[in-house]
């Protein structure tokens, strides 16, 4: 036991709660790698990360909240997201996932919520998963999981680190990125290997994060440890409602992409139950400050952009009448990218990757919530974030909050649904201070509609398509695509002057190669795995994209 606290100790990103035990056994499991496992009971230890990458500079807990400040000592909590990196222009003071669901309790549909930032507390119902069932480091297995901490084989750089990366290239029938694509969580750490899966660890951005909680861990649903009477009581409320959520948060440090975060949830019905017309909700207590003062949330404005209603996006935006203004605090931006798809009965689609747009649930719900109306009882909350309803009014400065919500979905055991959304920020574009209008916004509009485009493009691709034989456009033919070494482009006679290049899909440009007498040859062998982009220049003044993949 003593070695087991000195790790506690000198382990580097966490930091300690109430140290709790339970003679519950039923509550105090450590879960495999089968759905439906029980996780271990950690009361003692949460992680707390920071990103270091993204110029959005913020950080994540492994129990499911996003900028939210848990490491403060002063005596009042704060928030933890900025931007840009360095400033003191604070936008969020917490975030989390609420997932709401009818569940039949004692054959009776009962409405039950669980969130991950409790609005009123900053408590989340969550716990870090326990992905192994064996003890020799498990406790490091619940941390958060930094793509900037490890090797590009998936090894750690920290030393005596006790689990590989978490995400691999598993499926041999898949390419990565092609048709949402891009690596499966390998639940066991002893599996994370290149011996397991040849084709490696996967990527997505300049710093990716990852983590995985559940909400089985009855003893957490009112921030601290509670009795066996409480438990009890939450047991026939129909609590848990055994879901796992992989979470996983992508951010870069140069193009549009260093002024978004995406996020990326897989949640996971691990029970036995059938929950029925579920909403799944991002929530955001937004408080636009400078300096974190606790005091200038109340300056807080929203709006939903109704002027383009296809975008469903909402910003956010200060009130700059006091110590904000002429401190270059812009917009944040936030919504969907991927929402589940469903058939007509409301049942999620098995297809695990690729889903069509148009049989995406969608945006349902947008809403704002203040102190005085947060919804507080779980009939309350699921209602809240179940109600179909978009505000589009704009009301007066206040501490605001909001919930967007895609919902109607009904969760077989063992059900996968995905959802993806995206937090940008642009400065004014009309105004030196920001003030809510369209021509005002659009910065953060085009940013958000760049992103939602590379998102498509990457990883859920829709509007571009990769086969895996020779692709045929205006006459020029590409092959191999997908390729892992190197990429042939044939030209009709009539573009022989034409200019060809290779392209990330951010726009920088990789390989440009002049044509020759039996056409075009590009040596990607030295590039990283990924989507690019084919772009022939073509005298006319016409240029033909074609997105092409390297594989490794």
């Amino acid at each position: 036991m003593k070695n087991l606290f000195l790790f506690l100790i000198i382990f580097s990103g966490f930091t300690f709660e109430s140290f709790s035990t339970s003679n519950d056994t039923t509550n105090n499991k450590k879960s495999g790698v089968v759905l439906g496992g029980s996780p271990a009971q950690i009361n003692f230890v949460i992680d707390n990360i920071y990103n270091t990458k993204s110029n959005v500079e913020f950080e994540l807990t492994n129990h499911g909240t996003l900028g939210y400040d848990q490491t403060n000592t002063s005596g009042f909590s704060r928030g933890g997201l900025k931007w840009p990196r360095g400033s003191k222009n604070y936008y969020l003071y917490g975030s989390g996932l609420w997932f709401g669901a009818i569940k039949n309790v004692n054959d009776s549909p009962t409405k039950l919520c669980v969130v991950s930032y409790n609005l009123n507390s900053g408590h989340s119902v969550f716990q870090p998963s326990v992905m192994t069932s064996t003890d020799t480091g498990s406790l490091q297995q619940t941390r958060i999981f930094r793509s900037t901490d490890f090797n590009s084989d998936g090894t750690s750089i920290q030393k005596g680190f006790a689990a590989n990366w978490m995400i691999w290239d598993t499926d041999p029938l898949a390419t990565l990125y092609t048709d949402g694509y891009i690596g499966n969580l390998v639940n066991d750490p002893e599996k994370r290997t290149k011996i397991n899966y040849p084709k490696g660890a996967v990527f997505i951005s300049d710093e990716d994060f990852v983590t995985v909680f559940d909400d089985q861990n009855l003893n957490r649903y009112y921030g601290e440890p509670v009795g066996q009477d409480k438990i009890d009581t939450l047991i026939k409320r129909g609590y848990p409602i055994n879901i796992r959520v992989i979470q996983r948060v992508y951010t870069w440090s140069s193009n549009f992409l260093k002024d978004v975060v995406i996020v990326e949830q897989k949640i996971i019905n691990t029970g036995s139950d059938t929950l029925y017309n579920c909403a799944l909700a991002p929530v955001f207590d937004f408080d636009i400050t400078y300096d974190n003062k606790i005091n200038q949330g109340a300056n807080d404005n929203f709006r939903y952009l109704k002027e383009d209603s296809s975008l469903k996006l909402s910003i956010m935006w200060t009130q700059t009448n006091s110590e904000e203004k002429g401190k270059g605090i812009g917009y944040m931006g936030i919504g969907f990218l991927r929402t589940p798809a469903i058939d007509n009965n409301g049942y999620l689609f098995p297809n695990k990757y690729k889903h069509d747009r148009s049989t995406q649930v969608g945006t349902k719900t947008i809403r704002i919530s203040t102190i005085e109306n947060d919804p507080f009882a779980d009939s309350e909350r699921y209602n809240f974030i179940a109600a179909n309803f978009i505000d589009t009014t704009v009301a007066k400065p206040s501490d605001k909050r909001l919930i967007m919500s895609t919902s109607g979905i009904n969760f077989r055991p063992h059900d996968t649904a995905t959802i993806a959304y995206v937090l940008c920020f642009a400065k004014p574009s009309a105004k030196t201070e920001a003030d809510g209008s369209w021509n005002d916004a659009q910065g953060v509009v085009n940013l958000f509609k760049k992103t939602r485009d590379f998102y498509d493009a990457t990883f859920d691709k829709k509007t571009l398509s990769v086969e895996n034989e020779p692709v045929l456009k205006e006459g020029i033919h590409i092959y191999p695509n997908p390729t892992n070494n190197r990429l042939f482009v044939q030209l009709p006679d009539e573009y022989r002057e034409a200019n060809v290049s290779l392209f990330t899909l951010l726009g920088n440009r990789v390989a440009k190669v002049e044509q020759g007498s039996n056409g075009v040859s590009i040596d990607v062998s030295m590039l990283s795995a990924g989507m690019y982009v084919v772009r022939v220049e073509l005298q006319s003044g016409v240029n033909v994209t074609i997105p092409v993949a390297v594989i490794h």
